[in-house]
């Protein structure tokens, strides 16, 4: 078992320092990462369609893209929850909400938690499964 006591863990504070800092420079900047968004949405989309050719190769193409793409939705949800995707708290929690139902997570419930995750962030009372935690 690597020994973790080796890595500085950040204290309350300045994981504090480091989300506001994240919530104002962080923010999506028009038109690049709207852009970027729109166009993972239509390459999603496209995917979708190509569920319905009767081509297997086509099909291996679809799911590969989809798995990549429900990753993409769980990193803008972990934004989201963090408030660091766009300056307003409540687009963050209209976008997050919507990411949520399309990879199966209620956002506020996702948010509260990740919430609570970072507020024990590298003790043994952190909801996660962390490295080095004794949780099962």
């Amino acid at each position: 078992m690597p020994d973790h006591t080796a890595f500085p863990l950040l204290t309350k504070d300045e994981c504090r320092s480091i989300l506001e800092h994240v919530q104002t420079v962080g923010a999506v900047r028009f038109p690049w990462e709207f852009a970027a968004m729109t166009v993972a949405f239509l390459l999603s989309l496209s995917s979708c369609l190509l569920l319905v050719t009767d081509n297997l190769a086509l099909h291996l193409t679809a799911v590969l893209s989809l798995a990549s793409d429900l990753l993409l939705l769980q990193l803008l949800l972990h934004e989201c929850a963090h408030n660091a995707l766009f300056r307003s708290r409540l687009l963050n929690g209209i976008v997050g909400w919507l990411t949520g139902l399309f990879v199966l997570t209620p956002f506020f419930s996702y948010r509260r938690g990740h919430s609570i995750h970072h507020s024990f962030l590298g003790t043994p009372l952190d909801p996660t499964a962390a490295p080095g935690s004794h949780l099962p």
